[in-house]
């Protein structure tokens, strides 16, 4: 069982001020957006000069990625070593039906989830240090999401 709650997803407290220091008219960034932008600076394997080549394993809900034209899954694993980075496996969902990824690099418990889409904000991202344990090799993934799993 996956426990979720108050260790994910905390919602920023932030006032946005302009250059004179007042309170600022413009729409404050959701804590998911601060959350998600913050987590793409934190790993330079998402912005590499490179393409990902031996960095990156291809996976569908099990060991082989479905390629069809009527594929509406996919997964992959993204090696971080060569960044200095942790590694992610990600598991995308395009059905309008959940489905249950098995994941294929290492046991579960060297997985955390910091990322599901399919949760309401602010449970959707995850703080640094607030990521969810993975307790099973599978996850359900919720129609039309996507699941990031960080490497522990």
């Amino acid at each position: 069982m996956l426990l979720w709650g108050a260790r994910c997803g905390k919602p920023a407290r932030r006032v946005l001020r302009g250059e004179d220091g007042a309170r600022s008219n413009r729409p404050r960034p959701s804590s998911t957006h601060q959350l998600a932008i913050g987590f793409r600076k934190a790993h330079p394997s998402l912005g590499r000069s490179r393409f990902w080549r031996d960095d990156v394993r291809w996976y569908g809900v099990g060991p082989q990625p479905d390629l069809s034209p009527s594929s509406r899954s996919l997964a992959f694993y993204l090696r971080g070593v060569s960044e200095g980075d942790q590694d992610l496996y990600v598991m995308v969902n395009a059905h309008w039906a959940p489905l249950v990824f098995t994941i294929q690099e290492g046991p579960a418990a060297r997985w955390a989830v910091v990322i599901d889409t399919s949760r309401d904000p602010p449970d959707d991202f995850c703080e640094p240090g607030g990521e969810v344990p993975l307790v099973s090799p599978t996850y359900r993934v919720e129609p039309r999401s996507v699941v990031v799993l960080l490497a522990r």
